[in-house]
C-alpha cells in the first residue's frame, strides 16, 4: 500500500446559499483510508465523517452560505 497522500476536492458547480452538504464516498478501504476532510478557502464549517459499508458517510454543515458560482467546498 502507498503511504502519499492524495487530495480528493469535492466542488459544486454553483454554492448559492448552500449552508449543508452530504455524500457518501465508496471505495475499497484496503486500498485507500480517508484521513479527514477540510473545508477551503478559510470557510468555518462542523464536519462529520461516518464509516458505512463500502465506504463513509459525510456531512458538511457550513456557518455561512456558500457564494454563486463554481466553487470547491473540501480538499
Amino acid at each position: 500500500m502507498a503511504t502519499g497522500g492524495l487530495m480528493l476536492p469535492v466542488r459544486l458547480s454553483d454554492g448559492t446559499g448552500v449552508q449543508r452538504v452530504r455524500f457518501d464516498l465508496r471505495y475499497d478501504a484496503g486500498l485507500l483510508d480517508l484521513v479527514t476532510a477540510l473545508p477551503t478557502d478559510g470557510r468555518e464549517a462542523d464536519i462529520a465523517i461516518t464509516a458505512v459499508a463500502g465506504g463513509v458517510h459525510v456531512d458538511v454543515q457550513f456557518a455561512q452560505p456558500l457564494q454563486a458560482g463554481a466553487v470547491t467546498v473540501l480538499n
